[in-house]
């Protein structure tokens, strides 16, 4: 067996971004082994009989194995490698690895005022908890990389950690909404916009440029957007943007507002302020976390 876990205290700092993590961990769970482990805080730990109720939001990503899950809203369900479940604040609950496979999972739990929003395009809901067809490839790496980002416990982890949950809900909601549009009509057309935003991630080309260039008007091509991807394009080119700025930050050790000036935003107070509210850090403080 392997349990590793940490458990955060909740801070002020970070629930001012909307969100903050609570808590995150990786589990693998042999064949025949005792389950759950028993050495989690008492409200977290639970047993089968009785099952277990939360305070927060938990995210669990299953990578290996199989099992069950259980609520009162959807009655007893499969779950299997590859499956996202969303745990939600109040609702009865248990789940387990079935014996003769065991499992192996990350888990992440948080909360916070914008999470509602966050899941408000069923990616996840009570009554359908459990994702699957999800592109787990890149998921499954920002799981491990937040999991990583707590354990290392630099400074500001808490702030980076709780930004890149977002994230993190913000692919999922892409992954699981674009399998409704692989055989769509529209497909095409949110790709093309995709791509366009990628290849001009370094300036400052407006949403509306992008549907005239591919021949629909702003709005149809503002509300297909949104469907495809949970985001309307300006977020989602801004998304892109700071994805890309904070990068730069990591990797390069040059001055924020050459930063600014190099991803086409108007100004460095306004890069500042927008990187803030993203992340819920500054990119010098950010910076200073690399160099």
């Amino acid at each position: 067996m392997i349990d590793d876990f940490r458990y955060l205290v909740e801070r002020k700092e970070e629930l001012r971004i909307g969100i903050s993590i609570i808590s995150t961990g990786y589990q693998e769970i042999d064949p025949n082994e005792e389950y759950p482990p028993p050495l989690h805080p008492s409200h977290h730990v639970f047993e089968w009989k009785q099952g277990r109720i939360l305070s927060e939001y938990q995210l669990i990503h299953i990578i290996e194995g199989n099992g069950v899950f259980e609520s009162k809203e959807t009655g007893t369900k499969r779950i299997q490698a590859g499956n996202f479940i969303m745990l939600f604040p109040g609702i009865w609950h248990r789940y387990k690895p079935f014996i003769e496979s065991g499992w192996k999972m990350y888990w992440i739990g948080f909360k916070g005022d914008q999470v509602p929003e966050w899941l408000s395009d069923n990616t996840f809901s009570i009554k359908n908890p459990i994702a699957s067809d999800v592109q787990v490839g890149e998921t499954t790496q920002l799981m491990r990389d937040i999991l990583n980002c707590v354990s290392d416990e630099n400074p500001g982890f808490q702030k980076l950690s709780s930004a890149m949950i977002l994230f993190l809900l913000s692919k999922l909601n892409s992954n699981v909404i674009n399998r409704f549009y692989v055989n769509d009509k529209y497909s095409i057309i949110i790709e093309n916009a995709k791509s366009i935003f990628l290849e001009r991630v370094c300036t400052s080309v407006s949403p509306e440029k992008v549907a005239s260039e591919i021949g629909v008007g702003y709005s149809k091509f503002r509300k297909l957007f949104k469907q495809a991807t949970g985001v309307s394009p300006g977020q989602y080119f801004i998304n892109l943007k700071i994805v890309r700025a904070r990068d730069m930050l990591k990797i390069e050790d040059i001055p924020v507002k050459e930063i600014a000036y190099q991803m086409g935003f108007e100004s460095d107070f306004y890069f500042n302020r927008l990187f803030k509210s993203k992340t819920g850090m500054t990119p010098g403080a950010f910076k200073g976390i690399y160099h």
